[in-house]
């Protein structure tokens, strides 16, 4: 198809070369912990280059929580990243994209899907738990409530499944807020 320019956004690598030279385990980035830690004692790592629980997140928050977790930790703290699920959010001209979770469900997972012109909503359970959504259109308020509810790995009941399907998706809000 022709067209006068072409991005393409793939992800991130991490340069691990020095990582690598000074013999620090790595992976797709440098392997640390939930300190932060390396394998080699008294070396951190974090942001772009490190490699938590599997994954190089490559987003802003999370490397700052993960700084923050290196340097009280390089200080002699004794602090736990907390890991939260980054969301990815996309606006332009009439656009508006929520995105939180794992975009491809496990095949034990049930997907929730409401889609309508110009709205679109899908909420993935895992094992009874909110674990990924995805939210196209102006919702804000569901956005906020299903960011929480994955965050928290909400359960939800046969009558909440429901009241999703019939494009009710107030059932993800917090009462109490």
């Amino acid at each position: 198809m022709p067209c006068e320019l072409f991005l393409a956004a793939t992800g991130i690598r991490p340069n691990i070369d020095l990582a690598c030279d000074a013999r620090i385990p790595v992976n797709k980035g440098v392997l640390v912990d939930d300190r932060m830690q390396t394998r080699v004692p008294g070396v951190f790592a974090a942001g772009d280059v490190a490699e938590h629980g599997g994954h190089v997140r490559g987003l802003w928050p999370v490397a700052t929580e993960q700084a923050h977790t290196a340097a009280v930790n390089a200080l002699g703290g004794d602090m736990i990243l907390t890991c939260q699920t980054p969301p990815t959010i996309l606006k332009g001209v009439d656009l508006d994209l929520f995105s939180v979770g794992a975009v491809e469900p496990a095949p034990s997972d049930e997907v929730i899907v409401v889609d309508r012109p110009a709205s679109y909503r899908r909420l993935v359970l895992s094992d009874g738990r909110a674990a990924a959504a995805t939210v196209l259109g102006h919702h804000p308020s569901d956005v906020a409530a299903v960011q929480k509810a994955v965050r928290s790995h909400k359960t939800l009941g046969a009558a909440e499944r429901a009241e999703l399907r019939s494009r009710n998706w107030s059932v993800l809000a917090d009462p109490t807020c």
